[in-house]
């Protein structure tokens, strides 16, 4: 069932009419070992970084229409399916983009659950599996709104056909979108402690918590409003006291 939704992500890609995507890597439909994990951390979209080093070469981690030596992702064979979905597999066993996930990483420390060997039974998921030119933030209401319309069923469909049981948030867009794709409303509670202050304003800190009934499977979203790989005021003492957070609600989860 997975290549078939490989192949219609990549057919998908490769119709699309949209500028912004980048067409010529695959779309990253996950990161990790998807059957093997109950943790899903979930972001925007995957970074051209998973592609480009920042001078712009080949970062090496994903298969091309180059390396591949197809024009069209039309053509792809099921037997260079089977490679896209082992890139998707192993990548935490390969070449991952650690600066960045392992700011996440972070947020299981002293748990049994990683992202990395020997555990492998945490993944990553995006609200849109594909890479945009421009950075996320950067695009219009419209793009988003386009994209995710036009991608956004695939974070549905992991989450529901996989063994996930737990989806961590990373800050507010994220939270925001996600709402979108579940036609769903996460119930919000301030945490003071999680305020981020600065010399004007004050950054508000939020927890978001629902609980997720569907095709007969319980689910727990959890989520924070501040973007966990953020320079911006995110301190030690705030990631620590997010993980706190984190790995107390899963621990009731697994207890009830």
């Amino acid at each position: 069932m997975m290549f078939e939704k490989i192949r219609e992500l990549l057919n998908t890609v490769e119709s699309s009419a949209s500028e912004l995507i980048i067409k010529e890597y695959v779309p990253i439909l996950y990161f990790g070992d998807l059957q093997n994990s109950k943790i899903a951390t979930v972001g925007l979209n995957p970074s051209d970084r998973e592609y480009y080093d920042t001078n712009g070469k080949s970062s090496n981690r994903f298969l091309s229409k180059q390396s591949l030596n197809v024009n069209s992702w039309n053509e792809i064979s099921r037997d260079e399916i089977l490679k896209v979905k082992t890139s998707f597999d192993f990548y935490f066993s390969n070449k991952p983009y650690k600066s960045w996930f392992n700011r996440l990483e972070d947020l299981l420390t002293e748990s049994e659950f990683s992202f990395y060997f020997p555990y492998n039974n945490m993944v990553h998921l995006d609200i849109i599996p594909v890479a945009t030119k421009n950075k996320w933030g950067n695009l219009s209401i419209s793009d988003k709104e386009l994209l995710i319309s036009s991608f956004g069923s695939y974070l549905e469909y992991l989450i529901m056909e996989s063994n996930i049981e737990i989806c961590i948030l990373n800050g507010q867009g994220v939270i925001d979108n996600f709402q979108k794709v579940f036609k769903q409303t996460i119930h919000k509670e301030r945490v003071i402690e999680w305020d981020i202050k600065t010399k004007n304003k004050v950054v508000k800190g939020n927890c978001y918590k629902m609980t997720v009934n569907q095709h007969n499977k319980k689910i727990l979203i959890l989520g924070y409003n501040h973007n966990i790989q953020s320079s911006f005021g995110v301190s030690k003492d705030l990631v620590i006291s997010i993980r706190k957070w984190i790995q107390n609600e899963i621990s009731n989860f697994y207890e009830k």
